[in-house]
């Protein structure tokens, strides 16, 4: 019941009969609240407003941005969407009530007291305002309201109409402050509440729409009048009388009528008359719109949102005639036709724009991909899947029956095919096959000006000339990538890949673009050379147009008007590009629109921590410094390069650590950790990157210090602490002081044994076993160990100085040292010997702290005095467990045993005299003197069989209380 009360409007863009244009959909999957929509405004910020039947919903090209009754409106059915000269946006409920939307806050009847004056028994149909300044709301049973500021007027002059009949279509100011009141048989003056004398019309009138210059009426019989507000009748315009009009609404350039039923119509004018074009059939339109770039916005009950986009171009599909709509390759013939292939065996013909017919391929399989199309001195080439063939003189003949694939071409010898099976060579005329140049699968070709045959095929690509075949140049370069397309563009080479992007090779430079570069996807279905300058390539996932100079990349999609994102096959041809898809033919005029009147970037809202605040109009806020984490969400309403759409940003306070400046995808900026100050952030939208200047928007705010952050209470603290400090140091100096002389001697002995340990533990002679290890893996070539190798130093390094910091390491920190150690002795010396570290389950790595760099020379010694000399490869046994208020660390290996180690080092010239053992029993003496925690060690000889088989040391460590 409540589709026949709405105000349906108008909608749609011209094209010839069964070509319809390419549009785009919104609805609820990409965010919309509801597919009923009733009314759209794009306001002056540049957001799309829709009116729906579950709430309002605010666009900016991206994101949707829903409200409800939750967020403020006083109803979520909305028929009507107006924005004043205020830049406030008004909203008519279904129920009755008028919502409110100023500064990003919800006004209704119940949170403020004037609009509950405007409250009605219906809802308002028409929102209008006069050049006064006066917003004037009205519907068809007589209820009249007007606000002026915040004051309001509400009448009712149902009872003063002469005829009862008569339905209120609208309001509307003329001549400075002089009101009309303009009903379905004539027009009245209209001054506070009182309806003067009527103008009567000689025919019922329909609906009303206001225009910029004046009204549009149509009345019973779909007859459209433009009048001035002054009541000058214009134009009148009888074109699609008799077909049931109910609405017409003018666009910026073009006029629609919306008839009773579905779709709509668009009014064409020719010399003195207009010609008439419906679309959009299968849907019931409800309003319409012509965006500041040119966009058409229709609203559906049911249906969402489709947007016609600026670029003049219309989309052929089944409805045209075609039998399918995934459509493959695009060939234009010499007398003017365009042969355009599918997925069922046949290939359609185009005069210019308009379906001809399709020919259906003598083959009994109906799935049979038409991959590609030559013709040569008026015989038409096919490769298909189930072969290649001829038409000559309507006739067709099947000439091999192998699978071709996207790759046909000819020069003055010959017709070259590529095919599953290798590249045959086919004779112009009589189209039988002379030779096979290749016997492996290709990929692509290209028939070059100079009669050679560029083709590829897997890891190489190949020049044919004259019987001969030869590499390309950079054929190596490009091995590890299957080419699907090539093309010339003066003594450029583009090679198109599946899955790695775009190789553009110029002056024996080879630049690589791909999805990181800005490519829409990396598996290139189709090249085509628009102008010496620029490229237009096909992908799975929309069009590239690439500048050859800048390699600058605008990416062409389904929301810029293309049918699909899956293009097929793109030709450029007499002046119009043709881009084959998996969703039929768009057929394309120019391919963009210059927009210069660009919005400015908006500042929407500032999250803090707890809350969240509207950025008012002057860009500025303050708070204080609870909230010095800030996430900042701006925007910048565009349609046709939304996908296009990148910021620019720079963020700057009074210090200079809080600079940043950087390139985002994203609509939001966060920063944390803001120190009490001033702070400034400007947002440039760069727009196929390049910067928009003119909309740069500037956001300032401060951060205010809280009490105790002011300096003058800072330097107050100060003083009173560097007092209290002084007493404090006195104090404890004056009572320390003896002290501090008794242990001054022990402290420098610790620190000199600690030194002492240290030195010991940087042996040099280990030092340069390491440096030498790196240059073999080096001269090996081995980069990947070398790395690992010093990663692994570097780190062992980090733990030696670490542990020097304090007396006590905890546990773990130890373990992780010898660990580090034993790996990188494992490294140096090929894995000569294997590790086994045992911790008991009832140990706290953690909790237990040990004299730092207590366990790491026994470690040392049983590597290098025991597992080296033996033959064969050792084993190095650690075990850690708690026992009775005791760490008990047992370091065993089955090397050569100390007798034989001692011999052979006896023997030898030794670079470094290791001292670790003896510093570590000094140090434990000074550590169970100092601490008094006990620390014993106990070193015994393996043997097997009175042979020698290892050492084991037994550490017992007292543990803290």
């Amino acid at each position: 019941m409540r589709y026949f009360l709405i105000l349906l409007f108008i909608l749609s863009i011209g094209f010839s009969y069964a070509q319809q244009p390419c549009s785009y959909q919104l609805n609820t999957s990409n965010g919309l609240i509801s597919n009923t929509v009733y009314n759209v405004l794009q306001d002056s910020k540049g957001y799309y407003w829709f009116a729906t039947e579950a709430g309002i919903a605010r666009y900016d090209g991206k994101r949707f941005k829903n409200f409800t009754k939750n967020d403020g409106l006083g109803d979520n059915i909305n028929f009507g969407v107006f924005e004043d000269s205020k830049n406030r946006i008004w909203f008519s409920g279904y129920n009755g009530t008028v919502s409110l939307y100023e500064n990003g806050r919800w006004f209704n009847s119940k949170n403020t007291a004037w609009l509950e004056n405007l409250n009605s028994s219906r809802f308002y149909e028409i929102i209008n305002e006069g050049k006064s300044g006066t917003i004037y709301f009205s519907n068809r049973h007589g209820e009249i309201a007007i606000v002026l500021t915040n004051e309001t007027q509400k009448f009712d002059v149902a009872d003063q109409l002469i005829k009862k009949s008569a339905a209120v279509l609208g309001i509307f100011e003329y001549d400075g402050n002089k009101k009309t009141v303009q009903t379905s048989l004539g027009k009245y003056d209209f001054d506070n509440g009182k309806l003067g004398q009527i103008e009567h019309s000689d025919v019922r009138y329909s609906y009303m729409k206001i225009i910029n210059d004046g009204v549009m009426l149509v009345d019973q019989n779909s007859i459209i009048y433009k009048y001035s507000f002054s009541g000058e009748l214009s134009e009148s315009i009888n074109t699609l009388q008799g077909k049931e009009i109910k609405f017409s609404i003018n666009t910026k350039n073009i006029l629609f009528a919306k008839p009773k039923g579905n779709g709509v119509y668009q009014l064409t004018k020719f010399e003195n008359e207009y010609r008439t074009t419906k679309f959009l059939e299968s849907t019931v339109v409800s309003d319409c719109i012509e965006d500041n770039e040119g966009n058409l916005f229709f609203s559906t009950l049911g249906d969402g949102v489709f947007v016609v986009h600026s670029m003049n171009n219309y989309h052929i599909d089944k409805a045209s005639g075609l039998k399918t709509e995934k459509l493959l390759t695009i060939y234009p013939t010499a007398n003017d036709e365009v042969l355009i292939g599918d997925e069922n065996s046949s290939y359609n013909v185009f005069s210019g724009d308009q379906f001809i017919k399709s020919v259906l391929l003598p083959v009994s399989d109906k799935y049979n991909r038409v991959l590609d199309i030559n013709e040569v001195d008026g015989k038409i080439f096919i490769g298909t899947d189930r072969g290649i063939f001829l038409v000559k003189d309507n006739k067709i003949e099947k000439l091999i029956n192998v699978s071709a694939i996207k790759f046909l071409v000819h020069n003055e010898s010959a017709v070259f095919a590529g095919t599953i099976k290798g590249v045959q060579r086919i004779d112009r005329n009589t189209g039988k096959v002379l030779d096979t140049i290749s016997r492996n699968r290709s990929f692509a070709g290209l028939a070059m000006e100079d009669g050679t045959i560029m083709y590829s095929e897997k890891g190489a690509i190949n020049i044919y000339s004259n019987g001969e075949t030869e590499k390309y140049t950079h054929s190596d370069k490009l091995k590890d990538y299957r080419v699907v397309e090539i093309e010339k563009i003066g003594e450029t080479f583009i090679f198109g890949t599946e899955g790695d992007g775009l190789f553009i090779v110029s002056n024996d430079s080879i630049i690589e673009l791909n999805t990181e570069s800005g490519l829409s996807s990396n598996f290139v279905t189709s090249i085509c050379e628009i102008n010496n300058n620029n490229v237009l390539i096909g992908t799975r996932f929309g069009m590239n147009e690439i500048d050859l100079n800048s390699y600058s990349i605008n990416i062409i999609s389904k929301r810029n008007g293309l049918p699909s994102d899956y293009i097929n096959d793109i030709k450029e041809i007499i002046n119009k590009i043709y881009v084959t898809t998996d969703n039929g033919l768009a057929i394309i005029n120019n391919l963009g629109i210059q927009v210069n009147n660009y919005n400015k970037v908006i500042f929407e809202e500032v999250q803090l921590t707890d809350s969240t605040l509207l950025v008012t109009t002057e860009n500025y806020f303050e708070v204080d410094n609870r909230h010095n984490n800030i996430s900042v969400q701006y925007s910048f309403p565009v349609f046709t390069d939304a996908n296009d759409l990148k910021y620019s940003y720079k963020f700057y306070g009074e210090d200079k650590e809080s600079e940043l400046a950087s390139t985002t995808n994203e609509d939001i900026l966060q920063f944390v950790s803001l120190k009490p100050g001033n702070y400034s952030l400007s947002v440039t939208p760069l727009i196929k990157s390049q910067l928009i200047s003119e909309s740069t928007a500037t956001m300032s705010f401060a951060i205010i210090p809280l009490w105790y952050q002011k300096t003058s209470v800072q330097i107050i603290a100060l003083i009173a602490a560097l007092l209290l400090l002084a007493f404090l140091i006195y104090h404890f100096l004056n009572r320390a002081s003896k002290k501090h002389k008794e242990q001054l001697e022990l402290n420098k002995k610790i620190f000199k044994l600690e030194m002492d340990g240290l030195k010991a533990q940087m042996n040099p002679h280990f030092t340069y076993n390491v440096l030498n290890a790196v240059q073999n893996l080096v001269l090996k070539k081995d980069s990947k160990q070398a790395y690992n190798y010093i990663t692994k130093f570097s780190r062992l390094m980090r733990n030696y100085l670490d542990s020097t910091r304090s007396n006590f390491i905890k546990l773990s920190e130890e373990i992780e040292l010898i660990s580090n150690y034993v790996q990188l002795e494992q490294l140096r010396l090929d894995n000569k010997f294997d590790f086994e570290l045992n911790v008991a389950d009832n140990v706290n790595l953690e909790n237990i702290t040990i004299p730092s760099m207590i366990v790491q020379p026994f470690i040392e010694n049983a590597i290098h005095h025991g597992l080296l000399h033996k033959d064969g490869k050792g084993k190095l046994k650690v075990g850690i467990e708690q026992q009775n208020g005791t760490l008990q660390i047992a370091i065993s290996d089955d090397g050569i045993g100390r007798e034989k180690a001692g011999i052979i080092n006896s023997n030898k010239t030794k670079m470094h005299k290791s001292y670790g053992v003896q510093i570590i029993k000094e140090r434990i003496a000074l550590f169970e003197e100092y601490y008094k925690r006990k620390i014993e060690i106990i070193i015994k000889d393996l043997n097997e069989n009175n042979v020698p088989s290892g050492t084991n040391v037994h550490l017992t460590i007292g543990l803290r209380k």
